[in-house]
C-alpha cells in the first residue's frame, strides 16, 4: 500500500507542477500579445458569455487566456456555444484556451441540428 500512495502523491504533485507551468505560459502568451489588462468587454462576447465569465471572476483577457478547457467547463452556466464563442474571440486576437480542446463526442455546435425535434422521437 505504502508505494501506491507514493505513487499517487507523485501524481499529485506532478498534476500541480504542469498546471503551474501552463499558467506561466499562457500568461506569458497573453502578455506578448499585449492583452493581458485588457478588460474581457473588448472581445465583443455575447451577453450570456461575459456573464459566465464575471461570475468566475475574469475580468480581463489575460485571465481568460490562463485557463485551461477543463476550468471553462467547470464554471456554472459555461456550455457548448459559451466556450465556442471565447474561442473565436480568442482566435481573432491570436491567443487560445490553454490544454487540449475536449471531445464532445463528435458533435460540434456548428453542425447541431436546428429546428423542432422529430416527431417520432418525442414519443418514444
Amino acid at each position: 500500500m505504502g508505494a501506491r500512495e507514493d505513487l499517487l502523491a507523485i501524481r499529485e504533485e506532478l498534476d500541480r507542477l504542469r498546471e503551474r507551468v501552463d499558467q506561466a505560459l499562457a500568461a506569458t502568451a497573453a502578455d506578448a500579445a499585449g492583452a493581458s489588462g485588457e478588460p474581457i468587454e473588448n472581445l465583443d462576447l455575447p451577453r450570456r458569455a461575459l456573464t459566465c465569465l464575471r461570475k468566475a471572476g475574469i475580468e480581463t483577457v489575460g485571465q481568460l487566456a490562463a485557463k485551461a478547457y477543463r476550468d471553462m467547463w467547470r464554471m456554472p452556466n459555461c456550455g457548448r456555444y459559451t466556450v465556442r464563442d471565447i474561442e473565436r474571440a480568442l482566435a481573432a486576437r491570436g491567443l487560445k484556451l490553454r490544454g487540449e480542446r475536449l471531445d464532445m463526442g463528435g458533435w460540434r455546435p456548428e453542425r447541431a441540428p436546428r429546428g423542432k425535434p422529430n416527431a417520432q422521437a418525442t414519443q418514444e
